[in-house]
């Protein structure tokens, strides 16, 4: 098939047509017989070039005149003028050594008295090339070409060339470089500072001249390169800056702004900006011409915006070449009638934005192909996919990599379509693709997904439907539910082992420890039991024999001889002696826990250490002989003994009281004084306050209670009197409920 651009000139074998059609993109179509397809476009690009009967191609600077003339600057043929329709070529006159000047247009500029300036030395006068005033010294100074000239609101001409800037005025001349504050020699745009002074672009940087004073800005002070070719300003102070290969950047309060194409901006490089009457900024670069809206751009210098869209013409649009010219000021135009004139490598290239039609037709989108591990997919899948939304490709697991192919169907500029994409699920935000048609994934966690595409023409009109493609990536069997399941059972059920054995071996040692201490007490109370017996049996009697034999000879000796007062008095220290060991057998080994009971036994016990102390002691004690085990009746007899020892030692008391009370599944014994009490967090587990360590200790207490699955509560505080608490299962009702089942 064979496309071809309608011209003025009707194309060859375009004689031949026999049908027609317009599609609605506003393409219009032609069939013919023997010379293929035919397609014709309205173009938004004029171009003015030896393709169109002009003599020149390759242009640089370009302006207009007061006069309403356009003036061409050409490489290698001197200087062109249009005015109305008609262009005239002027040509470096021989006689005046010109041609190495005229030949190479490096600036064009028109001062405050109307005087055409070619190269910065020669003024265009009655059609004439003359020197300027100041031209011999000029170029004694320059030894360069001269990119730019402007003349200020002090009538000063400014020259800004390859190796710093000259200013002019009252004969007088004056160089500056970068010694002088310039951020760079080789100036390229001088223009006038709204707010006074003068604005300077230069490979090096940005330089702002008032007053006699240089301010310069390079790449480390936050300017987006350093090679400024372009330079605009608002009314309100804003400065844009065109670079030659970094983008575009905007000076505003201090603080700079880069917009490339990473931010959405057509090409890197930008050499002219010039605003239409609608708010587009025009800009040309190496690719073509492009336009953004400037509210766009102070969107997103204000953060309101995440990307900018650019509308871009090229050849198909009419330009004579994509490549336009710059680092020659001006670079393009904006001419009265408000149409765009820019340079190109082909001739001059002219817009008129108010003939600009917009395409409104947004371009149908569509997936075209997918590749997984740079392998096409399954032909099975893929034609599922195409005839059922529902139906997925899927992503195998080890298939780590996969790239899908997506395109827009649009006859209008089509290389300048612009895309982005999601895959919902991956991707949080929309991908700016730009131009790019291949989306790229790798590594995707298994699931499902919805690759989704979206495409705008090349007048930035959006399909917001686009096309979607269902994915599912497999998971590998170790990251499928079933095992994931399977292994978390695994793992619970050898926590669970873990925990039992543990818990197990736990408490075999703890029921190791409680048969220790069962023994451990037993033993004690064994050895008690045999010490009581030794000093009942044994010292006792030996002692009731002393104290016998003592009282026999005494009565057999005089009252008032030596030997019988010797005699009473070993009868006395016998007879305590007797009793002390009684009462220590007594304590020792409690035996009249049988011969008299159990409560009667803690009734003596008390009476004893009333006696004994002074200490009045209460006793209210449940009859409970015969429900308690002998186990249990010794640790409470041991934890009230306990309780009266320490309280007679240490408390102070003058009042205590003993309880013995049976509840409905417990038996709860209380010892409770007045003395001056203790601390008990204070108190450490075998010591109580002074210092002294007592027979059991409150740990002996505990453990006894503890054994017997009890607890032992200990409430006391410093002159508040002390409770000690233990209550203990009731036997009794254990016994009855293991009879009933």
């Amino acid at each position: 098939m064979q496309s071809q651009l309608l011209s003025v000139q009707t194309p060859e074998g375009f004689d031949d047509v026999f049908g027609g059609y317009a599609d609605n993109e506003g393409n219009l179509w032609f069939s013919t017989s023997g010379s293929g397809l035919f397609r014709a476009r309205r173009q938004a690009v004029t171009p003015y070039g030896k393709a169109q009967g002009q003599n020149f191609s390759e242009i640089y600077p370009l302006l207009e005149t007061r006069d309403g003339a356009l003036w061409i600057g050409a490489y290698g043929e001197g200087v062109f003028r249009l005015k109305d329709g008609s262009f005239t070529q002027y040509s470096a006159p021989k006689n005046q050594g010109l041609d190495s000047f005229l030949g190479f247009v490096s600036s064009l500029y028109e001062d405050r008295a109307g005087q055409l300036w070619i190269n910065g030395i020669w003024r265009f006068s009655d059609g004439q090339f003359v020197h300027g005033p100041w031209t011999q010294a000029l170029l004694e100074q320059v030894l360069g070409y001269i990119w730019t000239m402007y003349e200020d609101r002090e009538g000063a001409y400014w020259f800004g060339t390859e190796r710093g800037v000259v200013r002019y005025l009252n004969g007088a001349l004056m160089k500056f470089t970068t010694n002088e504050g310039l951020a760079g020699n080789d100036t390229k745009v001088i223009i006038e500072d709204v707010r006074g002074g003068l604005w300077l672009g230069s490979y090096g940087g940005l330089t702002h001249y008032k007053d006699g004073k240089f301010t310069a800005w390079t790449e480390k002070d936050g300017l987006p390169g350093h090679t400024v070719r372009a330079l605009k300003q608002d009314s309100d102070g804003t400065l844009w800056i065109g670079t030659y290969d970094s983008g575009l950047g905007r000076f505003k309060d201090g603080r700079f702004t880069r917009y490339t194409t990473k931010e959405g901006l057509f090409d890197n490089g930008v050499f002219q900006i010039l605003k239409d009457d609608s708010g587009w900024f025009w800009m040309s670069s190496n690719r073509g011409i492009f336009r953004v809206r400037k509210q766009e751009l102070d969107d997103f210098a204000d953060g309101w915006l995440k990307a900018i869209n650019c509308l871009a013409y090229n050849k198909e649009d009419g330009m004579p070449s994509t490549e336009c010219n710059g680092g020659r000021w001006p670079a393009g135009v904006k001419t009265r009638d408000g149409k765009l004139w820019f340079p190109t490598m082909g001739g001059v290239a002219m817009i008129d934005p108010a003939g600009i039609k917009t395409n409104p037709q947004p371009p149908p989108v569509v997936i075209e192909e997918m590749r997984i591990n740079n392998e096409h997919a399954p032909v099975a899948e893929w034609d599922a996919a195409l005839r059922d939304p529902q139906a997925a490709i899927r992503i195998l697991p080890g298939q780590d990599n996969f790239e899908i192919k997506y395109a827009a169907l649009s006859f209008i500029n089509s290389e300048n379509l612009r895309f982005k994409y999601k895959l919902e699920g991956v991707d949080h935000d929309w991908v700016e693709a730009g131009v790019r048609r291949t989306a790229y994934y790798s590594h995707v966690a298994p699931g499902s997904y919805n690759f989704r595409v979206l495409a705008a023409n090349a007048d930035g009109v959006w399909n917001l439907t686009g096309a979607s493609l269902r994915i599912t990536v497999v998971p590998p069997f170790w990251r499928t539910w079933w095992f994931m399941t399977l292994l978390t059972l695994i793992i619970l059920g050898a926590c669970a082992a873990v925990w039992k054995f543990r818990v197990g071996q736990l408490q075999r040692v703890q029921m190791a420890q409680e048969a220790f201490a069962r023994q451990l007490i037993a033993s004690q109370e064994a050895e008690r039991k045999r010490i009581a017996a030794e000093l009942h049996d044994s010292l006792g009697q030996s002692l009731v024999i002393i104290r016998n034999w003592a009282m026999l000879g005494a009565g057999q000796i005089e009252n008032n001889a030596p030997a019988r007062q010797e005699l009473d008095e070993i009868n006395t220290i016998a007879s305590r002696t007797i009793n002390e060991v009684r009462e220590i057998a007594y304590n020792l080994g409690p035996y009249h826990l049988e011969r008299l009971g159990f409560e009667n036994s803690i009734r003596d016990m008390a009476t004893r250490v009333a006696k004994s102390s002074g200490v009045a002691i209460a006793t209210e004690l449940d009859a409970l002989d015969g429900a308690l085990s002998s186990e249990t009746q010794m640790s409470l007899y041991r934890v009230a003994q306990e309780a009266l020892n320490n309280m007679v030692k240490h408390s102070r008391a003058t009042e205590t009281r003993i309880a013995l009370k049976r509840e409905s599944a417990s038996v709860r014994l209380t010892v409770t004084d007045n003395g001056r009490g203790f601390d008990p967090q204070a108190a450490k587990v075998a010591e109580v306050p002074g210092g002294s360590r007592p027979g059991f200790g409150l740990n002996g207490m505990a453990e006894r209670v503890r054994l017997l699955g009890g607890a032992l509560t200990i409430r006391s505080a410093p002159e508040q009197g002390t409770t000690v608490e233990a209550i203990l299962p009731y036997p009794g009702r254990r016994r009855k409920n293991n009879g009933q089942k």
